[in-house]
């Protein structure tokens, strides 16, 4: 739990420092419980009766009193960082409704006479919130750094909320991402969040949403190059001895040796109806070949029903940890890999896709990923 009092009275008696601080903890613990109210993550010493919606507003006041102290600087840890935490500041200050994003903004141009520092510059791209009415003020003054323009459109079609302005905004990002990744040579974006891009792309209005992915998967395809990916000897793959396990208690308990297919699995819980009516496919399957799953950490719930083995990866890392995926698929030799996923993308497909299986069998909720390859 975070104590918004702590913002408070670093601000209060000038701990400017301090105060930079707490801010980056306050987003920490906001993005990290994203999942449940406010109230059960951030909390007033102060004021401790205050309802959900109060305290809501009262955070949000905060933030706001932080953003237009001149003398407070913030330090966003790189990209990742800044698309979270937009998103974060553009659902507080859209729930508070008072104070809002464009009177910070208004208040630091006032300050600045319009000459604009480095520091200023995060605080309004933090501030670019995915409800903004302040583009045409907000746009030119991030053109001095395309590279932090660009994640910053690419944290408003992320972050889009559906709400009117917010389409407008995201219709407004795909219009100008190309030509960032025109300009830029090898610009640089949190490459694991490609997999939000795809699938938010897919969704609006814009002439040329899809385009968007074609210059994408020129990212990845750069990525995956510059990573040199090699294959592992197989006296050195640590997942040999699992597959064989998996491939030997198969054949004791059938009296035959089944085949193998590889499920590169997005989320799979029973709270989403998608992977309900899917569930019924893989067990389907089991009957048939020997089902093992991989999956990032933290995003699948299910018991063993599904899977004869089942692989959480060591993390969702930057290439999604392609070398890891080619491991498994080198010591599985699967017959296929099965994608049953919501927004899955290129870099995800690619590890699998080497020499060690025959096909792929994709099955997407968006037909706009049909456009993705």
């Amino acid at each position: 739990m975070f104590d918004i009092e702590k913002l408070n009275v670093a601000l209060k008696n000038h701990l400017y420092e301090e105060a930079s601080s707490a801010f980056v903890e306050l987003m920490r613990v906001i993005e990290k419980n994203g999942h449940v109210p406010l109230s059960q993550s951030v909390f007033s010493s102060r004021l401790v009766d205050l309802k959900d919606e109060e305290l809501i507003q009262h955070v949000a006041q905060s933030v706001h009193q932080l953003f237009v102290n001149p003398e407070v600087q913030i330090n966003i840890p790189g990209y990742d960082a800044l698309m979270a935490w937009q998103i974060t500041l553009s659902n507080l200050f859209y729930l508070a409704e008072s104070p809002t994003p464009e009177s910070a903004v208004e208040s630091i141009l006032k300050q600045t006479n319009g000459i604009v520092s480095s520091a200023n510059v995060l605080k309004l791209c933090l501030l670019f919130s995915t409800e903004s009415t302040q583009t045409e003020t907000l746009a030119p003054i991030l053109q001095t750094n395309p590279e932090l323009l660009l994640n910053v459109c690419m944290s408003l079609v992320w972050g889009c909320s559906g709400t009117a302005q917010s389409c407008t905004n995201r219709e407004w990002a795909y219009a100008q991402i190309p030509s960032f990744f025109e300009k830029l040579e090898a610009p640089n974006f949190p490459t694991y969040k490609i997999h939000g891009f795809f699938m938010h792309s897919s969704y609006g209005f814009a002439a040329n949403k899809h385009a968007l992915k074609a210059y994408l998967n020129q990212q990845i395809q750069r990525k995956i190059a510059s990573a040199n990916l090699q294959n592992t000897p197989k006296t050195q793959n640590s997942y040999t001895a699992q597959a064989n396990a998996c491939m030997q208690k198969s054949f004791d308990a059938v009296g035959c040796s089944k085949k193998i297919i590889l499920v590169n699995l997005e989320f799979l819980n029973t709270t989403h109806s998608v992977y309900r009516v899917l569930g019924k496919s893989l067990l389907a399957l089991k009957q048939n070949y020997i089902l093992v799953g991989v999956a990032w950490p933290g995003y699948v719930h299910i018991d063993d029903d599904f899977f004869d083995d089942f692989i959480t990866l060591s993390a969702a890392g930057d290439l999604y940890c392609a070398q890891e995926i080619m491991d498994i698929a080198a010591a599985y030799q699967p017959v296929a890999v099965y994608y049953p996923c919501l927004g899955d993308v290129a870099l995800g497909y690619l590890p699998f896709q080497h020499a060690f299986s025959t096909c792929s069998i994709c099955s997407h909720r968006s037909w706009g990923q049909q456009f993705c390859h």
